[in-house]
């Protein structure tokens, strides 16, 4: 039987996530599940990437009012060069 904790979902840990803090951690989503929130990626590599050392590295760009970081300078100057090859757009 499992008995819920007040103030946690039952299926979150008691001690929270590993390596977070009881408060830190996924948000919940509209059942109050637990999503994973989504992982930032160059967009040219497809390489995780690191938002607060992308930006204090100066490995930034930004096109048509969006954002996009990157994990090295070679992927920056790649995108740099023909944006539109790496960003998907709707019509």
């Amino acid at each position: 039987m499992m008995r819920a904790i007040q103030g946690l979902h039952p299926r979150q840990p008691a001690g929270g996530l590993p390596g977070l803090g009881r408060d830190q951690g996924p948000e919940r989503g509209p059942a109050g599940w637990q999503t994973p929130l989504p992982v930032p990626r160059d967009p040219v590599c497809g390489m995780e990437v690191n938002i607060a050392k992308a930006t204090a590295a100066g490995l930034v760009s930004r096109y048509r009012e969006e954002t996009y970081h990157f994990c090295a300078e070679a992927c920056k100057k790649e995108f740099d060069a023909n944006p539109a090859m790496f960003v998907q757009t709707s019509r």
